[in-house]
């Protein structure tokens, strides 16, 4: 059975799913394009275990913890005190993206907050469609451009 705020019970769902997907998908390869040729952000490992983790762990355990958990019950505590216009969900997103980027902080410095972007995409992306794996797999999209970018672009 399928409720009213499932993405899959109205028609025309598939092709919303990718149509996300594929907005998503272009926007993070584009802002790959932009943070490493106007801020200098790049992406290089030391060997194949650095690049798995990087390319393929960090992005499932990353969207687990940060849509999983902290943007999905951010949402429910907030919807509580806020119950118009869907400001919870977007609330619960700008806040896990503030997170998120933080949490990149001590690696990256102040270009930890050009992260924020992309988790505002991956955080809308899990408001329609309520898939960790569907982000995780977006967020190891984001990765590999950004590393193809720095590898293969001057």
């Amino acid at each position: 059975m399928t409720s009213a705020n499932d993405p899959m019970s109205h028609s025309g769902a598939g092709i919303s799913l990718w149509r996300d997907l594929a907005l998503t998908i272009v926007g993070g390869v584009g802002g790959a394009v932009l943070a490493h040729d106007l801020l200098g952000v790049s992406l290089h490992f030391v060997n194949g275990w650095q690049a798995l983790w990087v390319l393929m762990a960090a992005p499932a355990l990353e969207e687990f913890v940060f849509r999983g958990l902290l943007q999905n019950g951010l949402q429910s505590h907030i919807r509580r005190i806020i119950t118009r216009f869907g400001l919870a969900d977007h609330s619960a997103n700008v806040l896990t993206a503030s997170c998120f980027a933080l949490t990149h902080a001590p690696a990256q410095g102040w270009l930890a907050l050009w992260w924020s972007l992309p988790s505002l995409l991956l955080g809308e992306l899990w408001r329609r469609h309520r898939s960790v794996w569907l982000c995780a797999l977006v967020h190891a999209a984001f990765n590999i451009s950004l590393w193809s970018v720095s590898e293969w672009i001057l």
